[in-house]
């Protein structure tokens, strides 16, 4: 399957439509940068099109990388069937992603949160994550343009990637409706 026709199936299954694309450069910045072993996560995939967006970039990444996703409710079908075909590794965890992100034993390399969107509940969860992401992991978080200030994390810094955040959804007071942290 190549890009176009992944998108196809992807936008339509994404909260964000088209806009499915905004974590391209993260993700692949992310993967280019750190080891295969680190999974990539997905926190919150409602129906699954961001979460086949970042499958479709592992598996032509070509290097088994696993793929996590957590969400409060079951793992679309989507997802199941397309690591089917694709034979990824790929594991869903039905719980809370506070829940997940203290309980989790994974290092990542590339984190996607899109779930609970408040500025507290992110910030708690960046902070948490911290220890557990590779040198070098993007982590992109999805609806942040309604908040007045984006969250300064240690251990993290702020990735602005150009072109990205631009259009209705951008927060004149930062700019964004997409944040980018890198672990330093």
């Amino acid at each position: 399957m190549d890009y176009e026709q992944m998108l196809q199936i992807a936008s339509p299954k994404s909260d964000h439509g088209s806009r499915v694309v905004e974590v391209k450069f993260a993700l692949e910045e992310s993967l280019r940068n750190t080891l295969s072993v680190y999974p990539a996560l997905e926190i919150g995939n409602r129906e699954g099109g961001s979460a086949l967006y970042i499958m479709w970039h592992l598996q032509t990444e070509g290097k088994n990388r696993l793929f996590v996703t957590c969400d409060v409710n079951n793992a679309p079908q989507l997802l199941s069937d397309f690591a089917r075909d694709w034979k990824m590794d790929w594991a869903h965890f039905k719980m809370t992603q506070e829940r997940f992100i203290k309980d989790s034993m994974f290092t990542f390399g590339f984190v996607y949160l899109d779930a609970d969107h408040e500025y507290t509940t992110v910030k708690r969860d960046l902070e948490l994550l911290v220890p557990k992401l590779a040198k070098g992991c993007i982590v992109a978080v999805d609806d942040v343009h309604q908040w007045q200030e984006l969250p300064v994390i240690e251990g993290l810094e702020q990735v602005i990637y150009e072109g990205v955040d631009q259009g209705m959804y951008v927060n004149k007071s930062h700019g964004q409706h997409v944040g980018f942290w890198r672990r330093v």
